[in-house]
């Protein structure tokens, strides 16, 4: 039987109990309303977290973006998911914050169970296709955003977002990252900063050389790698976009190698939950 998934809002009077009747984050989305902000992280093995504040910091950002006045209480927060994850009873946990734009001094965490990504998502590599043009607010995570995106193929892991120039942003929910003449390039200021793309480009430039700059459709062919990342997931090797195969159709050498280092930054850098 599914896991259902724990639902609490944080407001001036503390953290309550709220229904959400759903066995999974995306069931649970029909619960939230349609303007609003949030954020997406995951637990590590003994309720640790990575950068979770670099989260608080993302949603309070996306609020002033939205026009919100959002300050949330992070040792309050903390302590809330802390009690979630001990009674949901989740070796690892999946959990969403979101701030409603009518609502902007409650926050409410939705908690799942966290689900690793299948090794052979990570050997094989996955297919993305491109599935429209970029975000109007591409710095902020919205509800609307949230709710807007259509479900993709069972075949296709993920959808990505081009620019009216035809260069390839970032996916629906994470970022693009593709090697081309031994260079690592990602879209600069018209994507949204994801945590684990400030990750990779922190760590990068030991591995390969890299450029804030989308590459497009017509360069594809030339691509040696791709791969995509999101905190949640981490590095995800791209080995076909459409019809396009990407270098030889398997993860290739330098992202295999940006995993391996990814996941050594994150193992250093756990935090416990409750710090």
């Amino acid at each position: 039987m599914p896991d259902q998934v724990l639902c609490r809002v944080h407001g001036p009077d503390g953290g309550r109990r709220v229904s959400c009747p759903a066995d999974s984050l995306a069931e649970a989305a029909r619960f939230e309303p349609a303007a609003g902000v949030y954020t997406v992280d995951r637990t590590y093995p003994g309720g640790k977290v990575v950068a979770l504040d670099r989260h608080f910091d993302r949603l309070e950002g996306s609020a002033r973006a939205e026009g919100m006045l959002l300050r949330v209480d992070r040792a309050a927060l903390r302590t809330l998911l802390r009690e979630m994850l001990d009674e949901s009873g989740f070796d690892l946990a999946r959990f969403r914050l979101s701030v409603a734009e009518d609502r902007p001094d409650e926050v409410r965490i939705t908690m799942e169970r966290f689900r690793p990504v299948p090794l052979e998502v990570r050997s094989k590599g996955v297919r993305c296709v491109r599935v429209g043009s970029h975000r109007y607010h591409p710095q902020s995570k919205t509800l609307g955003w949230m709710h807007g995106r259509e479900a993709l193929p069972e075949s296709v892991y993920e959808g990505l977002l081009s620019s009216s120039a035809g260069e390839i942003l970032e996916g629906l929910s994470s970022n693009f990252f593709a090697i081309t003449a031994d260079t690592l390039r990602t879209a600069g200021d018209e994507v949204l900063f994801g945590m684990a793309r400030g990750v990779v480009l922190q760590i990068a430039p030991a591995i390969v050389a890299v450029a804030l700059r989308a590459i497009s459709w017509d360069e594809i062919t030339q691509c040696q790698e791709s791969f995509l990342t999101s905190s949640t997931r981490g590095i995800i090797p791209i080995v076909r976009i459409d019809d396009r195969q990407i270098g030889n159709g398997t993860p290739g050498p330098r992202t295999l190698e940006l995993a391996r280092v990814y996941e050594s930054w994150i193992t250093a850098h756990l935090e416990d939950l409750t710090a």
